[in-house]
């Protein structure tokens, strides 16, 4: 099982920040993720968003089959998301298309290193791969 992480892309500025659509470089870049991470995609991967805009323009680049999952806002602990997407327990792969996490609290960082801070990936998930993809993949 494979826990994929993607960040949603470039959004135009202004507030409120849940309702930002993408910018014409963040359309870009969500086509361009799609167009890389298509192929490489488990077989039966569940994909699941937040519920801000950006992340489900980001998504519809790749499909209109997903879940949106309350859960997943900003600021949100680690323990929190992986609550709300059921992971490891859920048996599946999983792509989880969200926005930046932080708060008052903590400052901003990757999702990985937001949810894993402190471990080893492998000692992180129990062993399982995991396999954290940004929103603007450098294509080979």
């Amino acid at each position: 099982m494979h826990l994929i992480l993607w960040r949603h892309a470039d959004a135009v500025d202004g507030v409120p920040d849940l309702a930002r659509p993408l910018s014409a470089k963040g359309h870009k870049q969500a086509h361009a993720m799609s167009k890389w991470l298509r192929p490489r995609l488990p077989r039966g991967t569940r994909i699941l968003v937040s519920p801000a805009v950006p992340t489900r323009e980001t998504v519809v680049a790749l499909t209109h089959e997903f879940e949106t999952v309350p859960e997943l806002v900003r600021g949100a602990s680690p323990e929190a998301i992986l609550a709300a997407v059921d992971w490891p327990a859920g048996g599946k792969s999983l792509l989880v298309v969200g926005r930046q996490p932080h708060s008052e609290k903590s400052p901003p960082c990757s999702w990985p290193e937001r949810l894993f801070r402190g471990a080893s990936r492998r000692e992180a998930c129990g062993g399982c791969p995991i396999v954290p993809v940004g929103a603007n993949p450098t294509l080979s």
